[in-house]
């Protein structure tokens, strides 16, 4: 690849899925859509919250990859959106150990998912992997904005975007590690 970080990056996303596939490939409907506990999510719905996330992003990607991309409003203002951008990029890390607030929009849904979530989401990540590859032939990453889907005064540079968007799925990986875990014991 051109940007070097993007093929540390898809490893690091062909490692995640490969170990939610792996792991998860023993899975029944019952205890992929069990919460480990109160107010917490079941393996089903951190996988839906990822493809969601990820989903949202998809379309300000499409657009930054094609040759008429220009910037919106909030991308060209230069601190007050990537000060936001930057919190929340820290506020994913897998290693953040305080949980975060999700919006509405990338809850997933209550009740019974199919044990197709788990196929949906290795085609939801190689869709990522798609799209980092069709960003690749653009020149310097860190000077093309992104406004978030989490809010428009969210902005940050395609480097830091991407580098979230794995970060958000390694810090789900580990949450869903736990969950089966709990399950597991019990």
């Amino acid at each position: 690849m051109r940007n070097e970080y993007l093929s540390q990056l898809v490893d690091r996303l062909v490692s995640v899925y490969k170990e939610v596939d792996d792991t998860l490939d023993d899975c029944s409907s019952e205890q992929l859509n069990r919460p480990p506990g109160p107010k917490k999510w079941s393996i089903g719905q951190i996988l839906h919250h990822v493809i969601l996330w990820n989903e949202a992003y998809f379309p300000q990607l499409e657009r930054v990859s094609q040759s008429n991309y220009r910037k919106s409003g909030w991308e060209k203002i230069p601190f007050l959106g990537w000060i936001r951008g930057w919190w929340l990029r820290r506020s994913v890390r897998p290693s953040r150990r305080l949980r975060s607030r999700t919006k509405d929009r990338f809850k997933p849904e209550d009740g019974t998912l199919p044990v197709g979530i788990i196929s949906e989401f290795v085609l939801n990540n190689q869709k990522l992997i798609g799209y980092m590859n069709s960003v690749d032939q653009l020149d310097d990453h860190k000077k093309i904005k992104i406004t978030s889907p989490a809010g428009k005064s969210f902005t940050m540079n395609l480097f830091n975007c991407l580098n979230m968007m794995v970060d958000h799925e390694e810090r789900h990986l580990k949450q869903l590690r736990k969950a089966k875990g709990d399950l597991e014991q019990e």
